[in-house]
């Protein structure tokens, strides 16, 4: 009776050890879990919620911990909860920038507190940078313009770009010049607006074209839209005043160009894979938390240093292309395309 006493005291005594063992490993790979963050200056389009949530996907998949955070168009509260998020742990940071030359503030403090922030989409100026992922805004605007000069080698054009506060607009408008410029110094292209918008977004497209249309004298031929929602502001402007819809280009291909270039209203965007951007950037900053080593394409200079970057290439995007390449992608389905 003592044996199977002792016995079961045995038995006993080890299942509770190996209880409290498991606890523990269950307690540590809680605690051990990567966490990684998202930190996205808005989600007014559906572009940006569209990244947020891949990039959050993948970060789960590969067995990380995903930490977002939206900033709601606020520049000091974006940065706040960028310095919240190192402060709770977070090891890497993708960064969608409000603005390129602010952020650099948190580059600084996650250098400083040994995390690490990737440039996601949009660089961040004048800073020890550790890395930049996007699609090569350059070319973004080379596309453009050239489209464009292919359909009206001469004529009058209208340059709508995106906001100086965004370093990509920059890019985007120094690819436009690119190629317009030999034209324009031919005098077969004369711009008779050239305007950086205040934002991205349609609105600020209506206010800019409200002002000028009433006011202009001469046709109409290019409207060189920085962007689909800038498309979308300046068709609306076009019509309400009785305009002759010109040329129209875009960036994003964005469901509502897609339609708009079905239709007829807009001539061309660009596409950016945003799945594969979102996708490849969170296997980066899973690598990178786990300190492995991470495989860039190039260098972008960002006014202090050249950063290891990766860029992918858009891809120009029309009738004649935009269900081949955009549905196969996954970018859009055919039922997106329905009006």
């Amino acid at each position: 009776m003592k044996k199977l006493f002792f016995k079961f005291s045995v038995l006993a005594a080890s299942a509770g050890i190996l209880f409290i063992f498991l606890m523990s490993l269950s307690a540590f790979t809680i605690q051990d879990k990567i966490k990684v963050g998202f930190l996205v200056h808005d989600l007014v389009t559906d572009r940006w919620k569209s990244d947020l949530s891949n990039f959050s996907g993948k970060i789960t998949a590969l067995g990380g911990e995903p930490v977002t955070k939206n900033a709601y168009g606020d520049l000091r509260e974006q940065i706040k909860l960028g310095k919240d998020m190192i402060d709770q742990g977070v090891k890497v940071i993708a960064v969608v920038a409000q603005d390129g030359k602010a952020l650099a503030e948190l580059v600084t403090y996650a250098n400083q507190k040994g995390a690490t922030i990737i440039a996601y989409d949009r660089m961040i100026l004048n800073c020890d940078l550790p890395y930049y992922i996007s699609f090569n805004s350059v070319k973004v605007g080379e596309l453009m313009a050239e489209y464009a000069l292919t359909l009206k080698p001469k004529g009058n054009y209208i340059l709508l770009n995106g906001p100086v506060s965004d370093n990509n607009a920059l890019l985007v408008k120094r690819g436009v010049m690119n190629k317009l410029k030999p034209a324009i110094d031919r005098k077969d292209v004369t711009v008779l607006l050239d305007k950086d918008l205040d934002s991205w977004y349609a609105l600020s497209v209506l206010m800019t074209m409200e002002e000028f249309l009433p006011t202009n004298k001469q046709p109409i031929d290019v409207v060189l839209a920085a962007a689909d929602d800038i498309a979308a502001g300046s068709i609306d402007a076009l019509k309400m005043e009785k305009i002759k819809l010109p040329v129209i280009t875009g960036q994003n291909a964005s469901v509502d160009a897609c339609r708009n270039i079905l239709q007829g209203s807009q001539t061309m965007t660009v596409f950016k894979d945003f799945k594969k951007l979102s996708s490849d950037a969170a296997e980066m900053a899973m690598k990178l938390a786990r300190g492995e080593k991470i495989m860039t394409t190039t260098t972008t200079n960002n006014g202090k240093i050249d950063v290891p970057s990766i860029l992918y290439d858009p891809v120009v995007i029309d009738k004649s292309n935009l269900r081949s390449v955009l549905i196969p992608a996954g970018h859009i389905t055919e039922s997106d395309l329905k009006f």
